[in-house]
């Protein structure tokens, strides 16, 4: 239990420095911020599939790869 907390903390620890690359590097730092926060959001609620959670992680990580095209 204590090595997923440190998973998800170092995946919310990229996430936050993803989103200040993004002001400078668009299109890496968001896809950075965005893939780690799905990624976040889907581990953080990994036993109850059908939360909210679940589904913004599910999000957030399919719109990780949109950014990577504008």
């Amino acid at each position: 239990m204590k090595l997923k907390k440190n998973w998800l903390m170092i995946f919310q620890m990229i996430g936050v420095a993803g989103c200040v690359l993004g002001i400078f590097q668009f299109k890496l730092g968001f896809f950075i911020a965005f893939l780690c926060t799905g990624l976040f959001f889907m581990l953080d609620h990994a036993k109850n599939v059908k939360s909210l959670g679940m589904v913004t992680g599910i999000i957030a990580f399919c719109y990780s790869f949109y950014s990577l095209t504008l």
